[in-house]
């Protein structure tokens, strides 16, 4: 999808906020309301947006901009989509235990190549080459640092978002790979993207807490 900055703007905040007035997207992008408007319409042709009305205690209900199914796959690679097909016959010919064998050994495999990566004993360090991995494998991961033994780890975006959509096993996996990896600290994950939330959260805290 090729689009302007300021519509990748928009849809990139859609993304990370999950429903935003014009207004709010104005103020965020710094444009007038009336030129917010208009890259929304645009988009809402282009059935990347759409609109979802919210009634108000005073006045008219207020319309509240999200991203549509196919909004949210402009954030995933078309690669993603080859993967499901693929999982889809491989559970078509052998069963869907087959595919949970399979996605269980790559998060092993991730396991193991995350572990060559992390710093031996600083639970800091840790936490902070964790949200590293994460970025650089396309999850737009922010880090909270909630105190000297907390962190929250927010993943905005799923490359993998289509798979774990249609085999929820993957997230916990996930928590379970992170679990591992931060062996001194207990993860909960908290929100998720598959339930409809604007990321995927976990609370990491460590276990001297």
């Amino acid at each position: 999808m090729k689009q302007s900055s300021t519509k990748e703007t928009l849809l990139l905040l859609l993304k990370k906020n999950n429903t935003l007035t014009i207004s709010e997207l104005a103020e965020k992008v710094g444009i007038s309301e009336i030129a917010v408007r208009k890259h929304i319409h645009d988009l809402e042709r282009q059935k990347l947006v759409q609109a979802r009305q919210v009634r108000q205690s005073v006045g008219r209900p207020l319309n509240y901009y999200e991203l549509t199914e196919k909004g949210q796959h402009t954030f995933t690679s078309h690669y993603e989509s080859f993967s499901v097909e693929l999982l889809k016959d491989i559970e078509s010919l052998y069963g869907k235990p087959m595919v949970y064998d399979l996605l269980k050994q790559r998060a092993e495999r991730l396991k193991k190549e995350f572990q060559t990566q992390m710093p031996e004993e600083d639970f800091h360090q840790r936490v902070e080459k964790l949200a590293h991995i994460q970025e650089q494998n396309g999850y737009m991961v922010e880090l909270e640092k909630n105190n000297d033994y907390s962190y929250t780890l927010k993943q905005y975006n799923c490359p993998i978002w289509n798979i774990a959509r249609n085999y929820q096993g993957m997230c916990g996996q996930e928590l379970r790979v992170f679990s591992n990896l931060l062996e001194d600290s207990k993860v909960v994950a908290e929100q998720s993207m598959v339930s409809g939330e604007a990321c995927c959260a976990f609370q990491i805290t460590h276990k001297s807490e």
